[in-house]
């Protein structure tokens, strides 16, 4: 099994590749890794091509065949799965900002009562 991630092999080699090879690799870099552990005639026919091509694009990858590079796959995912690490890089870090404001009632309630705090925490991606 290749020592990079199939998706990063795909990505590396995209120039390498048949305008159909490179649709599949499309399709398996937007649906990643779903599309390929998919059957190989079903990732075919959700990139428009026909099996044999998908075999010629394995073949391309350096991996011996659909059962190689579907194992790749779920190395790669089972590994993902249990790293907590991995999970921690792979995902973009997402800002916690909590912002309060002084008010006589939440914002919600239109009853006027004591002067209270409420606050509300807003998540954004950078």
């Amino acid at each position: 099994m290749p020592e990079l991630l199939v998706g990063e092999l795909v990505r590396q080699r995209m120039g390498a590749f048949s305008a159909s090879e490179r649709r599949l690799g499309q399709v398996l870099l937007a649906f990643y890794p779903v599309a390929g552990l998919e059957s190989l005639t079903r990732f075919a026919e959700r990139a428009g091509v026909s099996p044999a091509t998908v075999t010629r694009f394995i073949t391309k990858l350096g991996l011996r065949g659909y059962p190689e590079f579907q194992d790749s796959l779920r190395q790669e995912l089972q590994e993902r799965l249990s790293s907590p690490l991995a999970r921690y890089e792979l995902t973009p870090p997402v800002a916690q900002a909590t912002r309060c404001s002084t008010m006589r009632s939440p914002p919600t309630s239109t009853a006027s009562g004591p002067a209270s705090t409420w606050c509300r925490s807003t998540t954004s991606r950078p």
